[in-house]
Order: C-alpha cells, then structure tokens, then sequence
C-alpha cells in the first residue's frame, strides 16, 4: 500500500499516529514501517463503517464513537464536525 492511494482520513490519521509515537518523518523510520502505520490507519477504516452500519456516530479519521473516545493530552475527545473527532481535527487533511 502506498501512501499516495489512502484517503485524506486514513492520511491524517498516519500523522496522527506519527506525532504520537514522536516520529517526525518517513525518513526516520522507513517507508516500510510508514506502510504498517497506513495499513493500521486502514483497519480503522473498518471500525468507522461497522459503527456507520450499527448506526453509531463515529470519527471518519481514528473510528472512536462516544463509548470509545480518544484519550488525549487534555482528556478524552469530543466532537469537532459530524464525523471528526477533536483529537483527528488537530491535523489537516492534506
């Protein structure tokens, strides 16, 4: 999977988890292990459509749902858009 054919969500979620693991860039860990971010930022995808079908709200970025919540800095998240979490919409889509 190569980064250039994930969507914007599953990109900002890669991102996300970058800066939470502390790594700044592709270069600092290779492209294989930014690939592994990808494909797990792509199981997410497929909590946020089992949610979608259940009828849950859910992030379109990370997939957490309010029984689910991101825990962040500042506690758990909450709602920055109908389907994007305060912790996914601290990072831009591109």
């Amino acid at each position: 999977m190569r980064l250039s054919t994930t969507t914007p969500d599953t990109r900002r979620l890669a991102r996300r988890l970058f800066d939470e693991l502390d790594i700044a860039a592709e270069r600092a860990i290779g492209a294989s292990a930014l690939e592994a971010l990808v494909a797990e930022a792509a199981r997410h995808g497929a909590r946020v459509e089992a949610a979608r079908l259940a009828g849950d709200r859910c992030c379109a970025a990370c997939g957490c749902t309010r029984f689910t919540a991101c825990l962040t800095a500042d506690g758990p998240c909450s709602w920055a858009a109908a389907d994007l979490c305060t912790a996914c919409a601290a990072y831009p889509e591109d």
